[in-house]
């Protein structure tokens, strides 16, 4: 009888477990289908979006990250970088980042994004520089250069290298 009754409460934990690992299972496809559909305007098709998730879960599983925070930076860099950053090398440049000063993925993202648009925009950074500074990802020294850089006129993409340049100082730290 005893025998019987914990191979009867076995078989309803395990129906339980099996019943979750469905729910999970759904909820997970549910999500990745919502991320789906909120790529498409930014990208154009549902097939690039498509594709954009499946690469944002393919990085995630080599990070340190979840899903949901490199998503939401992504759509972030896709939106304030215009796909510069969007991309393979400007993931791990940002994760890298974020992994090294501690912070979210997606508020690292943000602050770099930011710090991107104003560059390449002619607009002032300081606000975006100081929280990177803050962040230690860049130097007094690498703000102060590219401020006075934006004041003389020099192009956006130079000011971009030079900022890349310091925040691939954390090449690999995730």
């Amino acid at each position: 009888g005893m025998v019987a009754g914990a191979a009867a409460a076995l078989l309803v934990v395990t129906g339980k477990l099996v019943s979750r690992w469905k729910e999970v299972g759904m909820a997970g496809a549910a999500a990745l289908s919502r991320m789906t559909l909120e790529f498409k305007p930014l990208l154009g098709s549902v097939e690039l979006a498509r594709q954009r998730v499946k690469e944002l879960y393919e990085f995630t599983a080599r990070t340190p990250f979840r899903l949901a925070g490199v998503v939401k930076a992504n759509k972030t860099l896709e939106t304030l970088t215009r796909g510069a950053l969007s991309n393979k090398a400007g993931m791990e440049l940002v994760g890298d980042s974020a992994a090294v000063a501690g912070v979210a993925f997606d508020q690292t993202a943000r602050s770099v994004g930011r710090l991107y648009d104003g560059i390449m925009s002619g607009r002032p950074v300081g606000e975006a520089s100081m929280r990177l500074q803050e962040m230690g990802l860049i130097s007094g020294k690498t703000r102060n250069a590219m401020e006075a850089m934006q004041a003389t006129g020099v192009s956006g993409i130079a000011i971009w290298k030079m900022v890349e340049q310091e925040l691939k100082r954390n090449e690999g730290a995730m």
